[in-house]
């Protein structure tokens, strides 16, 4: 759902890896994403390195159960525990030390791997029978190979001696053509076509682009969105193809997500029939095939895993704090800037994407075959504020594409103090509706409404001295009710 803000709408925030989507479902979708083995695996992968210790630690035991007492002495403060702590936790010794073990399990708890009895004495940590289940196949060898049909060989031979490089090739293409339909820029690659209409929604949806009367534009959202990982920006994209095709809380959606779990097991490069997905996930293997994550082969029947596929459900939440984004980066062309003192920037680089990247807050000057110039003017960068862009965003992108030959690891400190200054200026004037109420008999029934006007938070200026006072327009009526109860006026 959008909120309603000044100066526009906010979108809806959309996972950016798969730990904040299936965050966002509940117990019983869980359970039932559980019956595959799958889903299992791909979910333990998704959680930190300590948190998936402690599933296996719990798995291993003879109940699949912990107490809270026995799960805090895993991770002692320190390496000489009391023989109490050694007592409770079984003689094992700690997982981890100097953890605190609520914040472990946390993740754990919102995915619903585990769940925390508070009503027993004393209260414990149950891992989800389920999930239980699975882990037991797995670490037993007995689990099916993904795209497995019970009935006929998922082995298909396609006549492609170089198969895995040409998939490498396929999937940055597909994601180039993202990012060029983007910034408004022509895709290198005259092979690629254009997004099909359902990625274009998508972008529409995310507020990504917008539509104006010149025809599509990106936003300052969509900026944003160019800043951030590559992992972040698939799955941002991906979660809301997944929320326009499958209600949230429907079985439908299990079965799509089922799909993006078999990935993650999938050997990149190896070919599956197209026969042994269902409905949904052949609905959602064609958003995965306009993203690069795997390449649909409609004459063979046939499928292909692309790496990209592979490493975007496998790459950890670890990953993602750190923006890292695991392997998954796409070559988007060479950039390296030089930024000088006098604000003009040379920008070393032959990619389209990335001139057109540059021209949202360049004022671009010359182009050569390498080599691009421009200025950082007041009006460029205002224009890309007015966007949304921040100044941050700007240093951050700045520094981090400067050229090795660069002595400072960053851009001239009178260039970010600029940024940051004309940054400031948009925020020293701000103008709201408002109502102003003036005529006071008395300087007591005023301060009386100043008081009440400030405690329900619709005070913007008073001026005791003319007895005037200004209120947000949303609340007047609420001072305008409080002014004919007390008969001030």
């Amino acid at each position: 759902m959008n909120e309603v803000v000044r100066g526009g709408v906010r979108p809806h925030k959309y996972a950016e890896n798969m730990f904040q989507e299936l965050e966002q479902w509940s117990r019983s979708d869980m359970q039932r994403a559980f019956r595959s083995e799958h889903a299992a695996h791909a979910v333990l992968r998704c959680v930190p390195n300590l948190a998936r210790l402690v599933v296996m630690r719990m798995l291993l035991g003879s109940s699949r159960t912990c107490s809270a007492s026995e799960l805090s002495a895993w991770f002692a403060q320190d390496g000489h525990r009391s023989d109490y702590a050694k007592s409770r936790s079984g003689g094992q010794t700690p997982i981890a030390t100097g953890h605190s073990h609520t914040r472990v399990v946390e993740p754990l708890l919102r995915l619903h791997v585990v769940r925390l009895v508070e009503s027993a004495v004393p209260p414990f940590y149950e891992l989800d029978p389920a999930f239980a289940d699975r882990m037991d196949q797995i670490l037993t060898a007995n689990v099916r190979p993904p795209f497995d049909s019970e009935h006929e060989s998922n082995s298909v031979v396609l006549d492609s001696p170089a198969l895995v490089q040409r998939l490498e090739v396929f999937a940055k293409r597909r994601w180039e053509r993202v990012l060029h339909f983007l910034v408004g820029s022509d895709s290198e690659s005259a092979s690629v076509s254009g997004p099909s209409d359902e990625l274009v929604n998508a972008l529409l949806k995310t507020r990504l682009l917008e539509n104006c009367e010149e025809g599509l534009r990106i936003t300052h959202v969509g900026f944003q969105f160019l800043l951030k990982d590559t992992y972040a920006q698939i799955w941002s994209l991906l979660a809301c193809m997944l929320e326009h095709l499958f209600p949230a809380g429907s079985q439908h959606r299990v079965d799509a997500m089922g799909l993006l779990f078999q990935i993650a097991l999938a050997v990149p490069g190896k070919p599956y029939k197209l026969s042994c997905l269902d409905a949904n996930q052949s609905r959602f293997l064609k958003c995965c095939d306009e993203l690069g994550l795997v390449q649909v082969g409609e004459k063979e029947q046939a499928f292909c895993v692309t790496r990209m596929g592979v490493n975007l459900v496998n790459s950890k939440q670890e990953d993602v704090a750190s923006h890292s984004g695991g392997h998954l980066s796409v070559d988007m062309g060479e950039l390296q800037l030089i930024v000088e003192t006098n604000f003009r920037v040379y920008a070393y680089t032959s990619s389209s994407f990335q001139i057109a990247l540059l021209s949202l807050f360049l004022d671009m000057r010359y182009r050569l075959p390498n080599l691009v110039v421009g200025h950082i003017t007041k009006s460029s960068v205002r224009a890309a504020m007015s966007n949304g862009i921040t100044a941050e965003q700007l240093v951050r992108f700045l520094n981090a594409h400067l050229h090795p030959m660069v002595e400072k690891a960053c851009i001239p400190p009178c260039v970010s103090d600029e940024l940051y200054l004309w940054e400031a200026e948009q925020d020293r004037v701000r103008t709201d509706d408002a109502v102003m109420i003036d005529g006071f008999e008395s300087t007591l029934s005023f301060d009386a409404l100043t008081t009440h006007a400030n405690e329900i938070d619709a005070l913007l200026w008073s001026n005791p001295r003319r007895l005037m006072l200004v209120v947000k327009a949303e609340k007047a009526e609420g001072v305008k009710q409080y002014i004919r109860e007390q008969a001030l006026r």
